[in-house]
Formats: structure tokens, C-alpha cells, sequence
């Protein structure tokens, strides 16, 4: 992701995901904005009909608009899993926004 953006100015954050397997389908994000913080997260359907699930080992990319309305410092949280130990792990990433 770029590490600037300007306000009020609409930007396309390209975010990459891999599926748990073929029977998941992307169904939008989880984007959770608090102060300068933005958490988010790719949210999937189970398609409960099917019963042979099969591994996906591809690397898929889809959009996420974001249009900052004040200046200043943005971080960024995607949810990347849960670690070996349960706990959630997040790639963390900040952008100056700007007039």
C-alpha cells in the first residue's frame, strides 16, 4: 500500500488474501475505524452445500476504497490470522494523509 495519501481523495488499497479452502468465497470486509486506526479484515461465505472441500493454495487480490477525511498519521491493521499460540495477528502498516 502507498505510504501517502491526500484527504478527501478517494484511494484503492489493493489487499491480497489466500482462501482457508474452495468451499470459502470472499463476502466483503471487516473495516472497523477507530481514531486514526483501521482494522480490517477479509470476511468469507462457507458454502455449507458442499462436503469435498478442496485445498486453495492461490493468492487472490480485491480492492478497498479508502478516503480519508482528516489529515495525519493513519495505521493500518489487517488481520492475518491466529498465530501458532491462538492469538490474532495483524500486518501493520501506516500512511501520512495530507491536503
Amino acid at each position: 500500500m502507498a505510504t501517502s495519501y491526500k484527504v478527501d481523495s478517494i484511494s484503492v488499497i489493493t489487499v491480497r488474501y489466500k482462501r482457508p479452502d474452495d468451499c470459502h468465497i470472499f463476502n466483503g470486509y471487516y473495516y472497523y475505524p477507530q481514531g486514526m486506526t483501521r482494522t480490517c479484515a477479509v470476511e468469507f461465505v462457507h458454502l455449507t452445500d458442499q462436503s469435498d472441500c478442496m485445498p486453495d493454495d492461490d493468492v487472490y487480490e480485491i480492492p478497498l476504497n479508502f478516503k480519508p477525511a482528516v489529515p495525519g498519521v493513519y495505521l493500518f491493521r489487517f488481520w492475518d490470522g491466529n498465530d501458532a499460540d491462538g492469538s490474532q495477528h495483524y500486518f501493520e502498516a501506516e500512511a501520512e494523509v495530507t491536503y
